[in-house]
């Protein structure tokens, strides 16, 4: 059924959007109305007005309870983010008003770190401008456990430090993968198959090679797996840090084996990477925080951003072939 439209800017949808978005989780008229502590009269006329604007019907009035129509699922979603936007926004002014400037504290692994956070905070900025996120280097067990213990901060994320247990919770948030990253203009014919393509071990021993920071966990891990597929490629560099690994390898001098949560950016036309045949080393990433730690609000949903990411790149525990 569809009605004449008939705009009136005295009528705003958003002022209305909380009054539909009742009828719908009540399935009624007149339940929606003591909700709302107005009469059944008042919301009816309210809901004629928004249909008129719109130029059609938003619920099927003879269903029990009333059910929305196809243009009323479109509307009422639309609802819902316009008051969650009207929260958030109300929110900024109010923390804007009163100067309340708010601070969380986190601990991350430098090369993850800075190869994930940013996308992690930018997400979280935009509905928290009032936040100052505070980012510090927690990758070595030493450090990582005072800055813990002396509440530094809060927790720490994307880290291979698995804390000491009996101080200390650490959750695993995703596996990470040992990868070959290799110049793209070498064009090596990888194997392709599930996930990433695949290289044989014949292939990282005869080509030049750059080894990863000693001070770096994952360096022993990479002699580990040289010495397991009984590679010896001649060594061009031995590099200070992950940048000037990648560095290295996008300017052609070499390959590294590296941690896919090193590099993640599948837009890079400088590097390929690939899967190592016969090489299934994976090692988990924690978030660790103090026992009895209270969460703050800012650090919950900075938590929740971290996790929807780690989804998004298939990071996931359930996701560890696919990463």
């Amino acid at each position: 059924m569809f009605f004449h439209s008939n705009r009136q800017w005295g009528d705003s949808l958003d002022d209305n959007a909380a009054y539909m978005l009742a009828i719908h989780e009540t399935g009624s008229i007149t339940k929606a109305a003591e909700k709302m502590h107005i009469s059944q009269p008042a919301l009816s006329q309210r809901l004629v007005k928004v249909e008129n604007r719109l130029g059609c019907q938003l619920f099927e009035r003879q269903s029990k309870p009333m059910r929305p129509t196809q243009a009323g699922q479109v509307y009422l979603s639309w609802a819902k983010d316009a008051l969650s936007s009207e929260v958030n926004m109300t929110n900024r002014i109010k923390d804007m008003a009163t100067g309340s400037i708010r601070h969380i504290h986190v601990g991350t692994s430098i090369p993850r770190g800075s190869c994930i956070l940013p996308e992690v905070i930018a997400t979280f900025q935009k509905d928290n401008p009032q936040c100052i996120v505070h980012i510090h280097e927690a990758g070595k067990p030493d450090n990582h456990n005072a800055l813990l213990l002396n509440e530094t901060i809060g927790f720490s994320i994307f880290t291979p430090v698995h804390a000491e247990q009996t101080i200390f919770v650490g959750d695993v948030i995703c596996y990470e993968r040992m990868q070959y990253i290799a110049p793209k203009q070498w064009n090596l014919e990888g194997v392709s198959g599930k996930g990433r393509p695949t290289v044989d071990p014949e292939s990282i021993g005869s080509r030049p090679f750059i080894m990863p920071p000693e001070h770096l966990k994952h360096a022993s891990v990479v002699k580990s797996i040289l010495d397991e597929c009984s590679a010896e490629p001649p060594i061009v560099a031995h590099s200070c840090s992950n940048e000037m690994t990648i560095r290295l390898i996008r300017q052609g001098v070499g390959a590294s084996i590296s941690p896919n949560t090193f590099v993640l950016e599948d837009g890079d036309e400088t590097v390929s990477r690939y899967e190592i045949s016969g090489v299934d080393a994976h090692n988990p990433i924690y978030c660790n925080y103090r026992k009895g730690h209270r969460f703050s609000k800012d650090e919950i949903e900075f938590l929740q951003i971290a996790k929807e990411w780690v989804a998004a790149h298939h990071l996931s525990l359930h996701s560890v072939d696919a990463c």
